[in-house]
């Protein structure tokens, strides 16, 4: 039987997924990153990663996102309805304000107005292989923007997720980078760093 997706309120659940998925993404790192980190760039320690995780999850389920699990949490998503924002948290640092204004400007080149369903974040738990998961995560939701007749919107984190991406339809429409001059692609703190590449995605 194929895995179906769930709405689920388990917070705690949903971001330890997210935590063990995501403590090797550079862009993780670059976001949690110090001048006086003593870690090495993308490997995320687990004790600083998991509370802020925690922290980023309650937020987001609290002004609406989506809180959707599959295969008992072998994978999660949080995706936004349309019309419902990701407006900024308080406790945002200046690297997060970046990359919302970044990101918000080719959200309003491509988008042009329109309303859409956001995938914010997509994890497969690193100890889980069940098949068929991240698809229960997509096939709904894709559904859904279909009957709404809205496009669908990310922002892929890494070259692995683009390409599960567009394995679902999704087309990259503009390439940017987080840190830039400030970051190595990695994630670690330089100056004069390329920064790390983050790919827009769009499923019309």
């Amino acid at each position: 039987m194929l895995p179906r997706a769930r709405v689920t309120t388990d917070i705690n659940a949903v971001s330890n997924v997210l935590t063990h998925a995501f403590r090797n993404i550079a862009v993780t790192a670059y976001v949690l990153r110090e001048k006086d980190s003593k870690w090495t760039a993308p490997n995320i320690p687990v004790d600083l990663l998991e509370p802020k995780m925690l922290e980023w999850t309650t937020y987001k389920s609290s002004i609406g996102g989506e809180l959707v699990e599959a295969g008992d949490y072998a994978a999660v998503a949080i995706w936004f309805p349309p019309g419902v924002n990701l407006p900024p948290s308080p406790d945002d640092d200046e690297k997060i304000v970046q990359y919302r204004k970044v990101s918000g400007e080719i959200k309003k080149q491509f988008l042009k107005g329109r309303q859409y369903w956001y995938l914010n974040m997509l994890a497969r738990h690193p100890e889980r292989t069940e098949p068929g998961v991240i698809r229960a995560l997509f096939d709904p939701y894709i559904a859904r923007a279909k009957q709404d007749d809205v496009p669908l919107w990310l922002e892929a984190v890494s070259d692995h997720s683009r390409q599960v991406y567009e394995h679902f339809g999704f087309k990259t429409v503009a390439e940017f980078r987080m840190g830039a001059g400030k970051a190595t692609p990695e994630g670690d703190l330089q100056e004069g760093g390329e920064g790390v590449r983050l790919f827009a995605m769009i499923l019309e």
